[in-house]
């Protein structure tokens, strides 16, 4: 009887291990509240729309807001800016703002309610998503 080298049911194998993964992963979404792509997007824009408010208030103020709210008004264009979508859906928690953050990959924002990972403002400027290293 011929076998072969084995490679067509190794690579049979793999294929069957990223289906089975991808399946995982699609429940997983559909169970916890807190794992989707659509509130995460929101937040990630949500959190650069804040850099670009902070930036302009720290241009006129010479220093940065002592709450997130203090950018109410002329600094944003909705007041929902100031929340991650999960936390006015009651399913999160408000934006973690640090303006003392001392150095440049100090978080200034943090919102860590996405199953995903947490997404950062840093002081320096830079946004961290989820699957990125600080």
């Amino acid at each position: 009887m011929l076998l072969g080298c084995g490679c067509g049911l190794l690579a049979g194998v793999g294929i069957l291990l990223v289906f089975a993964m991808l399946t995982l992963q699609y429940v997983h979404e559909r169970k916890d509240a807190t794992w989707s792509r659509e509130d995460l997007g929101v937040c990630e824009e949500n959190i650069a729309y804040l850099k670009g408010a902070l930036t302009l208030y720290q241009q006129d103020h010479h220093q940065l807001p002592s709450r997130l709210e203090d950018l109410r008004g002329q600094y944003l264009d909705s007041p929902a800016r100031l929340h991650c979508p999960l936390a006015l859906k009651d399913r999160g928690h408000a934006y973690l703002y640090t303006p003392n953050a001392q150095r440049p990959t100090d978080p200034l924002i943090t919102c860590t309610n996405h199953g995903q990972g947490a997404v950062y403002l840093l002081k320096n400027g830079k946004i961290l998503v989820p699957g990125e290293q600080k």
